[in-house]
């Protein structure tokens, strides 16, 4: 077994060649690769845990400090997650049957699409679209 360093799309395509993955299967890996750790600050408690739950069961995983646990009435809790586009995005949906987490709903989407802009490459040139 070794290490990976997978820090570029080409480096990911590369590897997923060499042992032979099938080309349709490379946009799903390369989300699984891309990992993204984003910080929320004030969260109430309640949000904290439903936030740190949903990531769980969608795959990923959110740091919350340990007085979260305790709880506390209008307390407001920092929260890390830690996930790939493909997790942010379950997570997204699952927030989507809780109307009281639409705000943290939302910012998850917005950062999903700043990030989410298709590239087309044609011999050495690249497109992006970003319209």
């Amino acid at each position: 077994m070794r290490r990976l360093v997978l820090d570029k799309k080409e480096t990911i395509i590369e590897e997923l060649r060499r042992i032979d993955v099938d080309p349709d299967a490379y946009a799903i890996f390369l989300q699984k690769a891309d990992h993204i750790s984003v910080k929320f600050d004030r969260l109430s408690c309640a949000q904290a845990h439903i936030l740190k739950q949903t990531a769980l069961v969608s795959g990923a995983d959110a740091a919350i400090p340990r007085t979260a646990y305790k709880g506390g009435r209008g307390r407001k809790f920092p929260l890390i997650l830690f996930a790939n586009r493909r997790e942010i995005a379950r997570i997204e949906q699952r927030l989507h049957e809780q109307p009281w987490m639409e705000p943290v709903r939302q910012e998850l989407k917005a950062l999903l699409s700043e990030a989410a802009k298709p590239v087309l490459e044609i011999g050495k040139k690249r497109f992006t679209f970003d319209r």
